[in-house]
């Protein structure tokens, strides 16, 4: 749920500290649906999260001023049913049910590729022109996450991971594409809100969130639950916009270049995790894409 405007503000240190806190419970996400994979199912883990986070969100939401609020029309209900699908359902399917077979730190190399999928959507949706530069960010993203396919391909079900996180990004992209006018009507929070109730709803069915029969979820692994819900997916969201508010969002979201970084350390100290050389390499490829491609798109 990120904000891709390109004001900027000055040097902010408690900005940049709610930044990259934000950035840390992004990356400690990654690290903790990886874990959770062995007590329940993907759905499961993205139903009980966002539950959490709606509650909680809604609960900053009663408490929020009105007075300058645009008024929401009837068919803004479809649009965020829409949103909830592309930006929450869609994305967590895919990074969850790719988690099962890909680490957590190569998951997260293949998310930063999020500014590339935005900007190819944007062109093809926009019919915007790309410059040479631009054109060569998306081609070392699209060579790096080949390379991170090949290197996660040594079996059937590592290939298929890297082609589930792959479509949740295309998911989350569409929706970065998409609710950018409903930004600018309604303003970042009433449309983050709406779509993580639309989504919420629509998930419900997907319950019971039992994964494995064998295993029975313990009370470490439903606090895991309840820290996905109220610090990646809600507390994350207000550091976030918090540090937008005062540097602008261009200075905060360099920050989430360091996401894959800190989220591969984290698997490693945390779950024991080691991505390969191949995978590491083409994630590092594939990072230096997409920033070419972000700073391109602040430049014009």
């Amino acid at each position: 749920m990120i904000n891709y405007s390109t004001s900027r503000g000055p040097p902010d240190g408690l900005a940049y500290l709610a930044a990259a806190t934000a950035v840390f419970l992004w990356a400690s996400a990654f690290v903790g649906i990886r874990y959770l994979l062995q007590y329940f199912t993907p759905f499961g883990i993205a139903t009980l999260r966002f539950l959490i986070a709606s509650f909680a969100l809604s609960l900053c939401f009663a408490f929020m001023p009105r007075a300058a609020e645009n008024p929401m029309l009837k068919s803004d209900w479809a649009m965020f049913a829409l949103f909830g699908l592309l930006g929450i359902v869609g994305y967590n399917a895919g990074i969850n049910i790719g988690e099962k077979t890909v680490s957590a730190g190569t998951a997260s190399f293949i998310v930063a590729q999020v500014p590339i999928a935005t900007t190819v959507l944007q062109a093809v949706i926009f019919r915007t022109k790309l410059n040479t530069v631009l054109i060569s960010g998306l081609l070392l993203g699209v060579l790096g996450t080949t390379i991170v396919f090949l290197g996660e391909s040594g079996s059937i079900g590592l290939g298929l991971g890297v082609i589930w996180i792959l479509l949740g990004v295309i998911s989350e992209s569409a929706y970065f594409v998409l609710q950018r006018p409903a930004v600018d009507r309604m303003g970042s929070f009433r449309v983050n809100y709406f779509t993580i109730v639309a989504a919420t709803l629509i998930m419900l069915p997907t319950l019971p969130w039992r994964g494995q029969a064998d295993v029975q979820p313990d009370w470490f692994s439903w606090s895991v639950v309840a820290y996905l819900g109220l610090f990646p997916s809600a507390l994350a969201y207000f550091l976030w916009s918090f540090s937008i508010g005062r540097v602008g969002a261009v200075t905060t979201s360099s920050t989430l270049y360091a996401l894959p970084i800190v989220t591969t350390l984290l698997g490693y100290f945390v779950l024991h995790e080691t991505p390969s050389f191949i995978s590491i390499t083409g994630g590092a490829i594939a990072l230096i894409g997409a920033i070419i491609v972000h700073s391109c798109n602040n430049k014009s």
